[in-house]
């Protein structure tokens, strides 16, 4: 390096001589001769002078230099700049020198020194000049090429210029990447690269470029195992970003499955979504750690009833884990979910279960007793976690207390339990007129806009708040049958002491609201009067509180109005000849389904609550001409009034009403649509004293007379209960219990009316337990727990005994869907994540874009069938009161729900369920 630096020196020395001689004449103080090999001792060691290159003997002239003292910077090859003196060491030309002169290189003569006289600086060469300098100067060095000096620079086993490569090389330095990305705009130097790409070399940095980011997703995706995959990471696991983590590889296959022309033009069939499959079997492929897609899939394909081999087969192609796999996830995530339960029931819960029944083959061996049975049964459990509790307000303590005592525990009382306060009244009469409302909003065009309007909604009593999500796990599936009360004291011991891991003592503790059909509450509070005696409140089993599941209370209610109300089909305004108009051929089976039923309902329901619009509309109308009509014959001198009554629906959407006018017709349809006629009566006679006088005769009654229209009367009957059902259908939906419990005491006496004496005394019990028995605390706990949402969707709300039919289902379809052999045993392992693999089955349908129940099904519009009852109402008239109507003699009177189920509360039913 000293070496080097001398020979620099000594360069510019005689480049500084030699300039003297070709400016203006100077005085020199003194003068040297150089002598031939002073200039090539100016060359730096290792240089070639022109004289080597081709023998002669040319005198070169240096450029000007810098003032004495000054270093000038020079721009490196790289875009760094070095000093003049580097570059000058290397034999380069530098400076202001006229560009390819080869008088640049001194190679004899005389050089005079002199006194330092500062010297005019040319303009500074542009970054091109100096480049076209060095060319030049490089093409009169034969066989050498300026690709020949790149190579040089960048060959890594010579040391001499790795100071120009590294910072060539650097990370913020983008001058490689420009210069290939120039290369590959040129077509041949665009096929040498892919040339270079397809050797060995090229083929090797591909690999390493894949193989770092397969490295990557391995680290990112790996697990520990089957067993890493619990119910928080089927909840939070996050989708994998391919496109971020690995976007080379995932690139190299997005171009293999499409063309460039389907790239542009192709919108239907895009790459992605295989592409990113793919990649998640060849990140298994690499390393069985990452099995979470795999397991994934696997679940989904066994949850779909795929078979054994089918699942073998797609493990061989990377998708699935292999079907024995899948059995140890089951069982693991199984495990994992029964943790959930149990750190679940430690807290607040509240506990449902219902029985399960297994249809098996009916070609069975015929081995007397021992044959299996048609039917197997078996019980499922479930636990909620109650968000709105803390342990203090359920304790059981306190609620024990208030059973025992009288003031609290004193019984019904029909006038006092059963009558609705005023309240109470305004509130149900609200909901039914915002239904009735909500009706001409739905089916007249016109009113579309107005059903969003905020004074239009029903009014919140007790209304479930948004975040109120339900979180609740399925427990394992019991053969356990709970039919019976022998069978419920089992379950729930198997439950809480086996399943949920509690003791009998702290069980004994805190109460557990327990939320099912009337058939296993009556079972429960059977085994409490049967163990009443018992050691400890866990054995007497006092901790369950029971309230009816509103799914069950709706279904039966339904099945109870059908019964009363379907009558024959030939008699005009009942349910059957309803079902006869809208072609429902099976509301006239013996047990219908439950959603047919409540559908046909919905019809018949709005077709009368129209058809009521209309007539008032219509009313309006007639009226507004009679009046017109007098007025103009009192004084026909006074013109007509300008303003149009509409007649038809659609015109009195266009007069857009006022709040308080739907209100207003709402109810008058109310009193005279949805009000049975009141029972003919007479007035009595007024008593006299004075003796002599007439005996005077009783006032007949004048008003109408149900007996004489019993088709009429039969179709108010049939527009109010209706309404009162729906009134629990709709609040159930809102997620409004307040709603629900206003109307209840009503429920009770129409149930006892029509028949359902079982779930008469259901909701007795829970009105009971909702105004005296339980703490209010407890009571508010139980109000929120009936009804769940497990979406947080507002409108999304159903029954919590709803919940647990699904759960069921699902269960059941596993079964079908898997055969029934070792039914039970493999039900009890996959029973309590049957949710978990629901949601992982969703995922996967959700990555694949396919129709998962029905995605793309919307709702079918009847509003044909509504208009179809509404008009045949009209056309029969069986809305009017008509006096003698034709066929009444030959029809059937329906009775009155709320006022026999009255008599009979007040007859027998409050004093025998206040006994018991």
């Amino acid at each position: 390096m000293r070496k080097g630096k001398k020979s620099a020196a000594k360069g510019r020395k005689t480049r500084a001589t030699a300039q003297t001689n070709t400016t203006e004449p100077i005085e020199a103080s003194s003068s040297t001769t150089a002598t031939p090999g002073s200039a090539a001792e100016a060359q730096p060691a290792g240089a070639t002078t022109p004289q080597q290159l081709d023998g002669s003997s040319t005198t070169a002239q240096s450029p000007p230099i810098a003032q004495a003292g000054e270093v000038e910077d020079v721009e490196m090859a790289d875009g760094d700049l070095g000093s003049r003196e580097s570059l000058e060491g290397s034999g380069i030309p530098v400076g202001n020198s006229e560009a390819g002169s080869s008088e640049n290189i001194s190679t004899s003569g005389t050089t005079t020194t002199g006194p330092s006289i500062a010297t005019p600086k040319r303009p500074a060469m542009s970054p091109a000049q100096k480049i076209e300098s060095i060319v030049q100067f490089i093409k009169d060095v034969p066989g050498v090429s300026p690709f020949d000096l790149f190579k040089a620079l960048v060959d890594k086993d010579d040391p001499t210029y790795e100071s120009y490569r590294r910072p060539y090389y650097g990370q913020d330095n983008d001058r490689l990447a420009d210069t290939i990305s120039m290369i590959a705009k040129d077509r041949d130097g665009r096929r040498k690269i892919r040339d270079w790409i397809r050797s060995a070399a090229g083929r090797e940095l591909v690999n390493e470029i894949i193989s770092d980011e397969m490295e990557g997703l391995v680290e990112d995706l790996k697990l520990t195992g089957v067993a890493s995959i619990d119910p928080e990471y089927v909840r939070n696991r996050a989708p994998s970003n391919f496109e971020v983590n690995a976007p080379f590889t995932l690139g190299l296959l997005i171009c293999a499955a499409q063309t460039k022309r389907a790239k542009g033009k192709n919108v239907m069939k895009t790459p992605e979504l295989l592409c990113g499959v793919v990649m998640k079997q060849l990140v298994y492929q690499r390393s069985n750690r990452v099995l979470g897609f795999a397991t994934e899939f696997g679940l989904f394909l066994w949850h779909s009833g795929c078979s054994r081999q089918t699942i073998e087969a797609l493990h061989r192609c990377g998708l699935s884990i292999s079907y024995t796999a899948i059995s140890t996830a089951l069982k693991t995530l199984s495990d994992h979910c029964m943790k959930k339960a149990v750190g679940i029931a430690a807290g607040p819960h509240a506990f449902c279960y219902d029985n399960i029944n297994i249809s098996t083959s009916i070609f069975v061996e015929q081995r007397g007793g021992s044959t299996p049975a048609k039917v197997t049964s078996g019980t499922l459990g479930m636990v909620y976690r109650l968000k709105n509790a803390t342990l203090e307000d359920m304790k059981l303590a306190p609620i024990l207390a208030r059973l025992r005592d009288p003031r609290y525990n004193m019984g019904l009382d029909f006038n006092r339990d059963l009558v609705l306060t005023d309240q109470q009244s305004m509130d149900v009469m609200y909901q039914l007129k915002v239904s009735i409302i909500q009706v001409l909003l739905r089916h007249v065009k016109g009113f579309e806009k107005r059903q969003k309007d905020p004074t239009l909604q029903h009014k919140a009593i007790r209304k479930l708040p948004p975040d109120h999500i339900a979180e609740f796990q399925l427990l394992r599936v019991s053969t356990t049958e709970e039919a019976t009360v022998k069978g419920n004291l089992q379950f729930q011991e198997e439950c809480y002491i086996v399943q949920l891991e509690r003791t009998a003592e702290e069980l004994s503790k805190y109460a557990i609201p327990t939320i099912n059909d009337q058939l296993t509450n009556s079972r429960i509070r059977s085994g409490q009067l049967l163990r009443a005696g018992d050691t400890n409140e866990w054995n007497r089993r006092s901790p369950f509180q029971t309230a009816p599941g509103i799914f069950h209370f709706g279904m039966n209610a339904e099945w109870m109005l059908l019964g009363h109300h379907r009558g024959d089909v030939h008699t005009k305004g009942t349910l059957s000849y309803w079902g006869s108009v809208c072609d429902k051929a099976r509301i006239s089976s013996d047990h219908p389904d439950y959603h047919t039923v409540l559908t046909f309902f919905r019809q018949v329901l709005e077709g009368h609550i129209l058809n009521a619009w209309r007539i008032l509309v219509a009313e309006d109308a007639d009226n507004a001409a009679r009046k017109e009509k007098a007025r103009t014959a009192v004084n026909p001198a006074i013109p007509p009034t300008k303003v149009k009554v509409p007649k038809t629906l659609g015109e009195y959407a266009k007069s857009n009403p006022t709040t308080e006018a739907l209100f207003a017709k709402a109810t008058d349809i109310l009193d005279r649509f949805a009000t049975p006629l009141p029972i003919p009566v007479s007035v009595p006679a007024p008593t006299t004293t004075e003796v002599g006088s007439p005996v005077p005769a009783s006032t007949p009654w004048t008003g109408p007379d149900s007996a004489k229209d019993i088709v009429h009367q039969n179709t108010l009957l049939l527009t109010r209960d209706l309404l009162y059902f729906f009134e629990i259908i709709d609040a159930v939906k809102d997620g409004d219990f307040g709603r629900i419990e206003n109307i209840l005491p009503i429920w009770a006496i129409m149930f006892r009316g029509g028949g359902g004496n079982n779930y008469c005394t259901e909701t007795l019990h829970l009105i009971q337990n909702l105004k005296y028995l339980w703490t209010p605390k407890f009571a508010d706990v139980m109000r929120d727990t009936i009804l769940v949402n497990l979406s947080g969707i507002p409108g999304h709300t159903m029954a919590a005994d709803l919940n647990m039919e699904h759960g069921i289902k699902e269960v059941k379809e596993t079964i079908v869907l898997k055969g029934l052999e070792t039914t039970w045993d493999m039900m009890e392992r996959a029973s309590p994540c049957i949710n978990e693999v629901k949601e992982i089955k969703q995922k996967i349908v959700a990555m694949l874009g396919l129709p998962y129940q029905n995605k793309t099904h919307s709702d079918v519009d009847t509003s044909t069938l509504v208009w179809r009852v509404a008009d045949k109402l009209k056309e029969e008239g069986l809305q009017k009161y008509t006096p003698n109507r034709e066929g009444n003699d030959s029809a059937k009177a329906v009775g009155d729900l709320i006022q026999d189920g009255a008599k009979k509360m007040q007859s027998s039913t409050i004093k025998t369920f206040n006994k018991n």
